[in-house]
């Protein structure tokens, strides 16, 4: 089940600090919730999914990609063509900072 609005709540400061210790380059974000509490939003995951989002953790702005989750691709196989998109975004954008 989906987490409730009290439940998103009480976890996401201990998310962003667990993510503040790991210090990502980048976030790839597998679903509706654990986007939702990193970007501050509430659209669904047919409208994050394939966009961008920049996710303060400390002192510095971390860029996350929304991509949707493995049950959701089991659940509806034909949308795994954007999630292999949003790889392909995600390994450009590595590829830049690494240059």
């Amino acid at each position: 089940r989906a987490p409730t609005m009290q439940e998103i709540a009480i976890l996401t400061p201990f998310l962003k600090r667990q993510l503040e210790l790991l210090r990502p380059r980048m976030i790839l974000s597998f679903g509706t919730s654990g986007a939702q509490m990193l970007a501050d939003r509430s659209e669904t995951i047919l409208k994050l999914r394939g966009q961008w989002f920049d996710v303060p953790l400390g002192e510095t702005i971390v860029p996350m990609l929304v991509s949707f989750g493995p049950g959701h691709l089991l659940r509806h196989p034909a949308q795994k063509q954007f999630a292999w998109r949003d790889l392909k975004l995600l390994r450009e954008r590595l590829t830049i900072l690494d240059a």
